[in-house]
């Protein structure tokens, strides 16, 4: 009857030890899962910050265009005031030559006149 139970003991003891060597590489295999996943998750964070790194640098370039867009079309708006003011400046002086023209001519009249009568 010792015997048997020794041989039961024996049996559960390898049982056991079976049971402990499967757990210990169960363990080791979900460590290893979460150092996979630990430094994919590292790539993907690298990937992260490399698409914000890249979309600021378009943000930065597309604001300085814009800023160069801006600029040009302050200077042409400016042009055109400066254009449209020699416009109306000329138009001005075209006028005032006409009306100077005239009177030149009335008073050409006027001392022709005077000299007549």
């Amino acid at each position: 009857s010792t015997g048997a139970q020794l041989a039961t003991v024996r049996a559960e003891a390898a049982a056991a030890k079976e049971g402990a060597a499967q757990l210990s590489q169960a363990a080791e295999a979900r460590t290893q899962q979460l150092s996979h996943a630990a430094a994919a998750e590292q790539v993907g964070r690298e990937r992260l910050r490399a698409a914000l790194l890249e979309a600021e640098a378009v943000r930065v370039a597309h604001e300085r265009q814009i800023a160069k867009l801006l600029q040009h079309a302050a200077k042409q708006s400016a042009s055109l005031e400066l254009e449209a003011l020699a416009r109306a400046h000329s138009a001005e002086h075209q006028s005032d030559a006409a009306q100077l023209s005239a009177l030149r001519e009335q008073l050409a009249v006027e001392t022709a006149r005077a000299s007549a009568g």
